[in-house]
C-alpha cells in the first residue's frame, strides 16, 4: 500500500481533479444549451422534488460522457486487455444501458414495467459478466441477491434524487468509501481505481451546480447510471471483499459493509415504501414524503439537510472502514455493530416522521360539528349567550 501512495496517488489524484474540472465545465455548457436540448423537469417530477422550480435534467449526460472517457483512459493507463476480462465489458454495457433507460425516461417518461425490465437486463449483464454477490455456496442464492441488489439500488438512488445535492452527496460518499476499502484491502485494481476516481470527480464538478439552490439536476439518466455503477463496484469491493462464501448457505457478516455504506438510500427506500404501501399507494409513485423532505419539515433549511447527509456519510464511512479492519477477528461483534448503527439511524428518522405527523395533526383545523345538545350544555355551564359558543374551542 505504501508503494501505491508513493507511485500512483499523484496520477489518480490528477485524474480526479481533471474529471471534476471537466464535469463542471461540461455541465455549465449543457446548462447554456438546455433550452435547445429539451431535457426539462416535467410536471410529474415537480411533485417529487422539494422545489417546484423547473431545472434542466442534463447532469446524467456529463456523468456518462466522463465515464466513457475514464473507461478509455483506464484501459490505456492500466494496460489491461479489456476483451480478456468480460467484467469490464459487462460493467460498461450495463451502465450504458442504465443511462439510456434513464435518458429515455427523462425525455419520453418510460413505462414503469419497461423500466423495470431494463433494470433486470442491467443486473443480468453484470451477473453473467462475472460481477455478482458471492454470499452463499448456492449459485441460486447468489443470483437472486445480486439481482435484488442491482435493481434495488437503481431504484433507490433514483428515489433519493428529490432535493438539491442529496444524490450527489450520497453517491460521492459511497464511491470514496469503496475506494478507501479497496486500497486498505490491498486488492487494488488500477482499472477500477481510475473509473472510481473519475466518477468522484464528475460528481464533485456536478455538485458545484447541483448544491442548493441547484441550477441543474442529474435526471433519471444520472440516477440510473449511478445506481448501476454503485451496485457493481460495491459487489466487487464491499460484498466480496472477504472472498467467496464457499462453505456457508449464507454468510451474514457480508451484509455489514453494504448496509453501512449505503445506509442513507436503504433507509429512505424502506421508509418511503412501507409508508406508501400502508396508505394504499404504490411505492414507486413520487411524493414529498422522503427523509429529506421530513428533515426540512422538521425545521432544517435545504442546505442544512444537505450538510446533514454529508455528516451521516462521513460517520458511516469511518464506521465502515473500522468494521472492515476488524471483521476477520470479530465477525459477530462487527455485524451486530453495523446492525445497531442501522437501527439507531432508522429509528431516529422514524421519530422525525412521527413528530412531523403530530405537527400536521395539531395544525389541521377542526371540522367537528357542534351538536345542538353541546350548544345547550355550553350555554348552561358558561352562563353566557350564544356568542360564547362560537368563540369557544371544542376538543376533538
Amino acid at each position: 500500500m505504501t508503494e501505491f501512495f508513493t507511485n500512483q496517488l499523484f496520477v489518480y489524484g490528477s485524474i480526479l481533479t481533471l474529471a471534476a474540472i471537466l464535469s463542471f465545465v461540461f455541465n455549465k455548457w449543457l446548462l447554456t444549451r438546455s433550452a435547445n436540448l429539451g431535457f426539462k423537469d416535467s410536471n410529474e417530477n415537480r411533485l417529487i422534488r422539494w422545489t417546484s422550480e423547473t431545472k434542466p435534467l442534463v447532469g446524467g449526460i456529463s456523468f456518462f460522457l466522463l465515464f466513457t472517457i475514464g473507461f478509455i483512459a483506464a484501459t490505456v493507463i492500466s494496460g489491461e486487455d479489456i476483451l480478456a476480462n468480460p467484467s469490464y465489458i459487462g460493467l460498461y454495457v450495463s451502465t450504458a444501458l442504465a443511462f439510456l433507460i434513464g435518458l429515455t425516461d427523462d425525455v419520453y417518461e418510460l413505462n414503469p414495467f419497461l423500466k423495470f425490465m431494463g433494470q433486470l437486463v442491467c443486473a443480468n449483464i453484470l451477473y453473467f459478466s462475472g460481477i455478482f454477490i458471492e454470499i452463499s455456496s448456492l449459485t441460486e442464492i447468489n443470483y437472486v441477491i445480486s439481482l435484488l441488489w442491482v435493481v434495488g439500488m437503481m431504484n433507490s438512488i433514483n428515489m433519493l434524487d428529490n432535493m438539491d445535492g442529496i444524490t450527489g452527496i450520497t453517491s460521492t460518499g459511497v464511491v470514496i468509501t469503496t475506494l478507501i476499502i479497496m486500497v486498505i484491502s490491498g486488492v487494488i485494481s488500477p482499472f477500477y481505481f481510475i473509473l472510481m476516481a473519475g466518477v468522484i470527480g464528475s460528481l464533485i464538478g456536478f455538485l458545484k451546480l447541483n448544491w442548493n439552490p441547484a441550477k441543474v439536476y442529474m435526471g433519471d439518466a444520472g440516477s440510473q447510471f449511478l445506481g448501476a455503477f454503485l451496485s457493481a463496484v460495491s459487489m466487487l469491493y464491499l460484498w466480496n471483499i472477504y472472498g467467496a462464501a464457499n462453505d456457508q448457505i449464507i454468510r451474514w457478516s457480508q451484509f455489514a459493509l453494504p448496509l453501512i455504506v449505503f445506509i442513507l438510500p436503504i433507509i429512505d427506500t424502506i421508509t418511503v415504501s412501507i409508508r406508501r404501501i400502508a396508505r394504499g399507494q404504490s411505492p414507486f409513485v413520487g411524493g414529498r414524503d422522503h427523509t429529506t423532505h421530513n428533515l426540512a419539515i422538521w425545521g432544517l433549511k435545504d442546505y442544512q439537510v444537505g450538510l446533514t447527509f454529508v455528516a451521516i456519510s462521513v460517520v458511516s464511512s469511518f464506521l465502515a472502514i473500522w468494521i472492515y479492519n476488524n471483521m476477520m477477528l470479530q465477525p459477530i461483534s462487527c455485524t451486530l455493530l453495523a446492525l445497531t448503527y442501522f437501527l439507531l439511524l432508522f429509528g431516529g428518522i422514524q421519530m422525525i416522521y412521527q413528530l412531523n405527523q403530530k405537527k400536521a395533526e395539531v395544525a389541521k383545523p377542526s371540522t367537528t360539528k357542534i351538536k345542538p345538545i353541546q350548544v345547550a350544555l355550553q350555554r348552561i355551564e358558561g352562563g353566557v349567550g350564544s356568542r360564547s359558543v362560537s368563540n369557544s374551542k371544542v376538543k376533538v
